[in-house]
C-alpha cells in the first residue's frame, strides 16, 4: 500500500549518491516506471552501497525506498584475505542478481523487502525501504539494548522456515561463490588453532560443512544485521546473494555464534542471551519438524563447531558488527583475546567433545572473565 510521505528538500549527497540516482532515474524512464529521489546513505562498503530514498510511480504515489547498488570494479584493501581477493571480489556483482533472484523464491515462505525495479546489467536494485513497514534493522535492536527475549522463537521458526524454503530452491538457482573457497574465509580464524592434534578436528568439520550428505543451498550470511524485527516481533530477511550448497546445519548457529559474541562484548546479558538461544534453537527445532516425517534434533557437535568458528571469525576480525554504542580499542583487543581462549578451550584436550550444555557454560565463564579484566591488556604506547 502506498505510503503517504511528504516530500522534503533532498540534503548533499556525496558524488557516489547523485551517480546512483542519476543512473537510477535513467534506467526507470526508460521502463516507464517512475522516479526516485535519494535523501541519504543507510549503508556502504567495498561491496555494495544502499541509499535512503522517496519513489514516485507512475500514478503519482510516493514510496519509501532503499536503492541498491554492487559494484563492479572492487578497490582492495588490508581488510580482506588472500581468498577473499581470489574468489569473493571478482564475483561480488553477481551476487546482487542472486540476491534480487533467491528473495522473489522465498517471498511466499518468509518476509523479504519487496523489489519494485532490478536493473541486472547496471547491478542496482529499488525496492521497499523496510522501515516504511514499521521495522527496524535486527543489530541495532541489540546493541541499542532493545532486544526482547519474545524474538527470539521468532527468529528461529524464520530461520529454519528459510532453510526450508531454499532446500526447495536448490536446482533452481547457481551459487556465484565456490563452497570451499567461502569455507576458508569463515573457518579461517578457527583452522589457525587446530594445528598438531587437532588437525583431525579440522578435517572433520572442512568435510562437515563442504561435503555432508545432507548438503543443500543454504543461507550463510544470515546474521543480525541481515534481519529486521517490527514491534509485533516479526522478522524480515535480506541479503541472500552469498548462498552456497554446503551443510544446512550451518545456519542457525551462524546466527548465534554472533549472539555469543554480543554476549562477551557485554551488549547482551549473560542469562538473558543464553536463554535467548535456548529459546532460539528451540523454536527452530520445532519448525522444522512441523509437516517433516523423520524427527529432526539439532546436532549438537556440528552447532557447537560452527558457533566456535563464527564467533571466532567475527571475533578477532572486528570488522562488520558494532557490539556497543561506543568503540573502544582496549575492549576490542580483550574480545579478541577472549574468544581465542574460548576456541583454545573448546578444541583442547578433550578433543572436540564439549556438548551444547558445556559449551554455553563455558561462554558464561569467559564473559565472567571479561568483566573481570582478565583479558585486558596494558596500554603501549611507541
Amino acid at each position: 500500500m502506498p505510503q503517504k510521505i511528504k516530500k522534503t528538500p533532498v540534503p548533499q549527497l556525496d558524488l557516489k549518491g547523485k551517480a546512483l540516482e542519476k543512473a537510477a532515474n535513467i534506467l526507470l524512464k526508460a521502463s516507464n516506471a517512475g522516479s526516485v529521489s535519494l535523501t541519504g546513505m543507510l549503508s556502504g562498503g567495498v561491496v555494495s552501497e544502499v541509499y535512503d530514498g522517496i519513489y514516485t510511480d507512475t500514478q503519482g504515489e510516493l514510496h519509501h525506498v532503499a536503492v541498491k547498488r554492487t559494484f563492479e570494479n572492487i578497490e582492495l584493501g588490508n581488510n580482506f584475505t588472500i581468498v577473499e581477493q581470489q574468489d569473493f571480489l571478482p564475483n561480488a556483482a553477481k551476487t546482487h542478481d542472486l540476491d534480487v533472484e533467491i528473495q522473489k523464491h522465498l517471498q511466499s515462505k518468509v518476509k523479504t523487502p519487496r523489489v519494485i525495479q532490478h536493473f541486472s546489467d547496471e547491478k542496482i536494485t529499488v525496492m521497499h525501504n523496510f522501515a516504511s513497514e514499521g521495522f527496524s534493522n535486527l543489530q541495532e535492536e541489540i546493541v541499542e539494548g532493545r532486544l526482547t527475549l519474545d524474538s527470539a522463537a521468532k527468529i528461529g521458526t524464520i530461520l529454519a522456515q528459510t532453510r526450508l524454503a531454499m532446500h526447495s530452491i536448490k536446482n533452481k538457482v547457481t551459487q556465484v561463490e565456490k563452497t570451499d573457497a567461502q569455507f576458508m574465509q569463515r573457518f579461517a580464524e578457527l583452522l589457525i588453532i587446530l594445528y598438531d592434534k587437532r588437525q583431525e578436528i579440522g578435517q572433520m568439520i572442512t568435510y562437515d560443512f563442504i561435503s555432508h550428505a545432507e548438503k543443500t543451498f543454504v543461507w550463510t550470511d544470515g546474521h543480525p544485521k541481515n534481519m529486521a524485527i517490527d514491534k509485533t516481533g516479526e522478522i524480515m530477511v535480506f541479503d541472500f546473494g552469498r548462498s552456497i550448497v554446503c551443510d544446512p546445519e550451518y545456519a542457525l548457529p551462524n546466527f548465534l555464534g554472533q549472539i555469543y559474541l554480543f554476549i562477551l562484548a557485554g551488549t547482551l546479558e549473560t542469562q538473558f542471551g543464553i536463554t535467548y538461544i535456548k529459546n532460539c534453537m528451540k523454536a527452530y527445532e520445532k519448525a522444522i519438524n512441523i509437516g517433516s516425517k523423520k524427527p529432526y534434533v539439532i546436532d549438537q557437535r556440528r552447532f557447537v563447531n560452527y558457533a566456535t568458528a563464527e564467533l571466532l571469525h567475527r571475533g578477532l576480525a572486528m570488522r562488520w558488527i558494532s557490539y556497543t554504542k561506543k568503540k573502544e580499542d582496549n575492549k576490542d583487543m580483550a574480545i579478541k583475546n577472549a574468544c581465542m581462549h574460548f576456541g583454545n578451550i573448546v578444541f583442547g584436550k578433550e578433543m572436540n567433545k564439549i556438548n551444547l550444555k558445556k559449551h554455553l557454560e563455558l561462554l558464561a565463564k569467559v564473559t565472567d572473565l571479561v568483566k573481570k579484566g582478565e583479558y585486558d591488556v596494558p596500554e603501549i604506547r611507541v
